[in-house]
């Protein structure tokens, strides 16, 4: 019989064991749901917490993209400009030679009309004494 008490024994002993273990495995179970419903808790929190952060964020994006369509919107309007004041120039430096030629073709002139001028001031000089006598 010496056997049958060491296997109940042994039994015993794996029972009180298992009833050990089955604890702790319960302990183990508590710890683990105590911890999830504590991070399910901050996780929550902290998405209570970035909710005024992510409308924020998102005025700011559209607050941006708002930005950005007024900075095209000028950017295309200087180049509009630009353009103009290109042929504003272009104009400018065409009158300019425009009013270099005009200047140089009524300098021409002067000199051919002068001796005319002379010739005719001459001849109605020369007329005028005779016409009055």
């Amino acid at each position: 019989f010496g056997d049958e008490t060491y296997t109940i024994d042994a039994l015993k002993e794996s029972l009180d064991t298992l009833k050990n273990d089955k604890h702790q495995i319960q302990v183990y179970k508590q710890a683990l749901t105590a911890f999830e419903t504590s991070q399910s808790r901050a996780i929550n929190k902290s998405q209570r917490a970035l909710a005024p952060i992510a409308d924020t964020e998102i005025q700011l994006a559209q607050s941006l993209q708002s930005v950005k369509a007024e900075i095209e919107t000028l950017e295309k309007q200087l180049a509009l400009k630009r353009n103009q004041q290109q042929s504003i120039k272009q104009e400018l430096d065409e009158t300019r030679v425009r009013t270099k030629t005009l200047r140089r073709d009524i300098d021409e002139m002067k000199s051919r009309i002068g001796p005319i001028r002379d010739c005719l001031a001459a001849f109605h000089t020369t007329t005028t004494p005779t016409a009055t006598s």
